[in-house]
């Protein structure tokens, strides 16, 4: 694998990382608020 796609990959990688630490953000705001019913019914029906 060249440097330029191992690159591409963990760039990728990272953002996938932040994302998902945001979600889970979300997420953890939402459940101490008891408002995560909806949201999380939706996300599953992806």
């Amino acid at each position: 694998m060249s440097v330029k796609f191992t690159n591409y990959a963990d760039t990728g990688y990272r953002l996938a990382e932040q994302k998902a630490a945001q979600y889970f953000s979300s997420l953890y705001g939402q459940v101490k608020e008891k408002t995560y019913v909806t949201v999380l019914t939706e996300d599953i029906r992806w």
